[in-house]
């Protein structure tokens, strides 16, 4: 499996829907294209899954969410009859009790006379551990697994309007979202998910042609994502379509950690082009408690726990331009120093910089000759229990320090930043001045990304 790195929308260096960070996590991608009133079975744009239609339906251009066409589903409002898309059995799409997303834009024509089926895991017959997702006649949403309805609402969609709609499991939560807002409550989820396959379009119960259940409308960009939750909180719907290439990591990047792996645990990973070895000291740990994205973060409870990266020559700063980011969420806001980057040997000895929490603002050091700070400056706020994305930045002669987005410090940089043997300290550093909180979605990069204020990333940077 390749190294990817997802791009942010604000980001000025992401090219346009060019690249998916979890292409190889997507069994299936539809993006419905092709020749109006083809019946062929749409085109399988991912490395699996291969797919049948059935049943009648075709690709038609009278409606289209992207590109010139999307897939007509014929089905009489009834139980009698559905045009269906079926996924060849596959293990990637058995999901398991891991994370997984299901996502797709539809287009309703007319409400179904009894609750139409959009998608469905279910063998014939069987009713247990598979994933249904129905529109009912009131043209509400539904979840349904294990012969129980787990996400409903009163929430109407309307006739003749195209929505993105998505079902996403995260660490053991399952949430719906229609156009990037969730719909209906969260549910805990610890479904053994079985399925090897999925149905579109109308009921999987294929030995039974008079259940069908089918849709009465339009379906486009069609994705299935396993093991990976895309989406764990509001977001914006897809602008275009989905990308179908891998994203390769930027070799820019001297250090990437998206802080992901069980909960509790105490292995981390850099998933940089350096693969770099990091040590977890004390109790630092993965926890699923708070997440800014994935399944987990890293916890500091601040007694002398951190992660130490070995000095390398590809870590010093030196005179070169760099940013060091990372989301940050401080268990309180209390008096004291909490540093969170740091990189010097012992308490008497400074390093290249040093940024942490005094109370509920940044503080920034630095030193050029590795006996004295150069500067020491505070700026920007913090508020307890909340993410923040911090960023260190140096572009040319300046240093600047961003707190979500929004420049916070900024010092003036004389030649060089010192040059030292010690450790990347993440969520500490020597003086005992260990961080208490959470961190996410480390990357540090031998470039200024930023150099005005900007929109944090939206996506991690995995």
């Amino acid at each position: 499996m390749q190294l990817v790195v997802s791009w942010s929308a604000a980001d000025p260096d992401a090219p346009a829907a060019a690249c998916d960070p979890y292409w190889d996590y997507t069994p299936l991608l539809l993006h419905m294209d092709g020749t109006d009133g083809s019946t062929a079975a749409p085109t399988n744009s991912s490395a699996s899954g291969i797919l049948i239609a059935r049943d009648g339906g075709n690709l038609s251009s009278t409606q289209a969410r992207f590109g010139t066409t999307s897939y007509w589903f014929a089905g009489s409002g009834t139980n009698s009859a559905g045009t269906r898309i079926i996924s060849t059995p596959d293990l990637q799409m058995v999901f398991g009790a891991g994370d997984f997303t299901i996502e797709f834009s539809l287009f309703v024509v007319s409400a179904p006379a009894v609750s139409a089926i959009l998608v469905d895991g279910r063998a014939a017959l069987t009713q247990g551990a598979y994933p249904t997702l129905y529109l009912s006649p009131s043209m509400t949403l539904g979840y349904y697994v294990s012969s129980a309805d787990r996400i409903t609402s009163a929430s109407a969609l309307s006739l003749s309007t195209w929505y993105h709609v998505a079902i996403v499991r995260s660490a053991g939560v399952t949430k719906l979202y229609v156009n990037g807002t969730q719909y209906g409550s969260s549910w805990t989820d610890s479904t053994n998910y079985i399925a090897d396959g999925l149905v579109f379009g109308a009921s999987s119960y294929h030995t039974f042609p008079n259940t069908r259940y089918g849709l009465y409308g339009y379906m486009d960009e069609v994705r299935v994502t396993k093991g990976i939750a895309r989406y764990t909180a509001t977001f914006t719907p897809p602008t275009e379509a989905f990308a179908a290439t891998q994203c390769v990591v930027d070799p820019s990047y001297a250090l990437l950690l998206h802080m992901d792996g069980a909960n509790n645990g105490t292995t981390f990973t850099d998933s940089s082009t350096s693969a770099r070895a990091v040590t977890a000291v004390g109790n630092a740990k993965t926890s699923t408690t708070q997440t800014k994205f994935g399944a987990t973060s890293a916890y500091f409870d601040g007694t002398g726990d951190y992660l130490s990266v070995a000095d390398a020559a590809g870590l010093e700063p030196g005179s070169s331009d760099f940013t060091l980011q990372a989301w940050i969420r401080p268990d309180n806001v209390n008096a004291g120093n909490y540093s969170f980057f740091s990189k010097r040997a012992d308490t008497s000895v400074v390093g290249p910089f040093l940024l942490r929490r005094e109370g509920n603002v940044l503080s920034l050091k630095h030193s050029t000759n590795g006996t004295t700070w150069a500067d020491q400056d505070t700026g920007g706020t913090l508020t307890a229990n909340t993410w923040h994305h911090v960023a260190l930045v140096r572009s040319g002669s300046t240093l600047k320090v961003y707190l979500d987005g929004a420049l916070a410090i900024t010092q003036t940089v004389s030649g060089s930043l010192h040059d030292n043997s010690a450790a990347l300290l993440i969520g500490g550093d020597t003086n005992a001045n260990q961080w208490i909180g959470y961190i996410d979605e480390v990357v540090y990069e031998m470039s200024a990304r930023w150099t005005a204020a900007f929109t944090p990333p939206s996506v991690p940077y995995t």
